[in-house]
Parts: structure tokens; sequence; C-alpha cells
């Protein structure tokens, strides 16, 4: 059986390829977002498929193994939580 060691979550933040790799994969995230959601119309609530549209391409690279696609899903989703408590809080 073959062991593909990963490497470790502070090591990820160390290394200058996965970094400008999570940067990348987040830029393009957000252009899909927006892609779609301006061929969504309005009242079909084109802010969510574009988010959802956004976070399909992060988690399809992630499972696809990409550790910096891990990174910028993670990212993705801890941005979405403190949107989430900003918009109860205000």
């Amino acid at each position: 059986m073959m062991f593909i060691p990963l490497m470790s979550f502070s090591g990820l933040f160390t290394d200058q390829q996965q970094l400008g790799a999570t940067v990348l994969i987040l830029v393009a995230a957000a252009f899909v977002g927006v892609a779609v959601s301006r061929l969504v119309p309005r009242d079909r609530g084109p802010t969510f498929f574009g988010v959802s549209a956004a976070l399909a391409l992060v988690a399809a690279l992630a499972y696809s193994g990409l550790e910096a696609a891990g990174l910028a899903l993670w990212l993705l989703l801890a941005l979405a939580a403190l949107l989430g408590v900003f918009a109860l809080v205000a």
C-alpha cells in the first residue's frame, strides 16, 4: 500500500507555491461565481447560485487532491461563517 505524505497545516502557510496556488484558486472561484450570478435571472437568486458555483469549483479541486484547494475551501467556509455572524449582529 502506497502512502502519500500530505503537507502539514502550518506548512501550507509557509510554502510560497502553495499560497500562490491558493490565491489563484480563490481568484478563479470568484470569477466563476460572478459569471454564474450574472447568468442567473434576478428572480431566481443569483447570489446563491454564484456562491454555490464557486464553492463547487473549489470543492472539486480539493476532492481531486489539490492541497491548496483544501486550504482555499477552509478559507471560503470561514469567510461564509463570519459573514453569517455579521449578518446576525448587524
